[in-house]
């Protein structure tokens, strides 16, 4: 994806190495398949909340952006060679509630080690980014642990694409 101030996702390919697994929509991902990783724009995101006047507006606008930007990724989709090759996308975050909200899947990291490891590495960066996340959220703080979250090529954009009748890539 092109980088512009706005963007909150950065996009990279790889090869799937992880165990078989079917997606709600019957999407078959295997070891070798192509997936695309999207990664969150940290220094965007804080940004935002630093822009924000409250935690409100900035949720609003952060999954404003989010929308515009899976947009952007499902324009890419069908545009870019590499893009079509990829069977589905996925993210390790905090974030996976909004995520529900966008149509992705949300599972759980395996193993519990790793999970553990992750939950450690993204409460400490946003420690040390935003000590305010970490005291407001403290009753919450199941909802700070990492999960990954899926979505399937077609359901992206079925999902994101403006135009409602597309061809499958």
């Amino acid at each position: 994806m092109k980088r512009t101030h706005n963007n909150l996702l950065h996009l990279s390919f790889k090869k799937y190495q992880g165990p078989e697994l079917e997606l709600r929509d019957g999407t078959r991902i295997k070891p070798g398949d192509i997936v695309g990783e999207l990664h969150l724009a940290n220094k965007a995101l804080f940004r935002i909340q630093q822009k924000c006047s409250n935690k409100v507006k900035a949720a609003m606008y952060i999954k404003k952006e989010m929308r515009q930007n899976f947009e952007i990724l499902a324009k890419l989709v069908l545009q870019q060679k590499e893009a079509r090759e990829v069977k589905a996308f996925y993210g390790i975050t905090i974030f996976h509630q909004g995520a529900r909200l966008l149509g992705f899947e949300v599972k759980e990291i395996e193993p519990v080690f790793k999970r553990l490891l992750l939950t450690l590495t993204h409460n400490f960066f946003l420690l040390f980014c935003h000590l305010s996340i970490i005291t407001t959220t403290k009753s919450r703080y199941h909802l700070l642990v990492p999960k990954v979250i899926w979505i399937s090529k077609e359901a992206l954009l079925q999902n994101f694409l403006p135009v409602p009748n597309h061809a499958p890539a």
